[in-house]
């Protein structure tokens, strides 16, 4: 029996980095399961809605707050996308 020693986390990142765009690579060899339009119509509306509410309250559109709300946010996606990435991992890794 082969010892597993579970997912390369460079390779977690890697995947993370090029899924989101953040890497650019040669020919566009990035496998995206679709979901672009989804993605720019809810970054679009996220944007909407920091302006609306920065104006209704009249806060600074940068205002530390919502920065730090956003950045944790940001940070909420790349832990789950983080688990996601390894359960799929153990999940092939058993033939599932």
């Amino acid at each position: 029996m082969e010892l597993l020693k579970g997912p390369d986390p460079q390779r977690r990142d890697l995947a993370y980095r090029l899924l989101n765009g953040f890497v650019e690579v040669e020919g566009g060899a990035v496998q995206r399961s679709g979901g672009n339009d989804q993605i720019e119509f809810l970054v679009e509306k996220i944007y909407q809605h920091r302006v609306r509410l920065a104006n209704r309250v009249n806060l600074d559109f940068e205002d530390h707050d919502l920065e730090e709300m956003i950045a944790t946010y940001e940070k909420l996606n790349r832990l789950c996308a983080g688990l996601m990435y390894n359960q799929g991992w153990y999940d092939a890794s058993r033939g599932l």
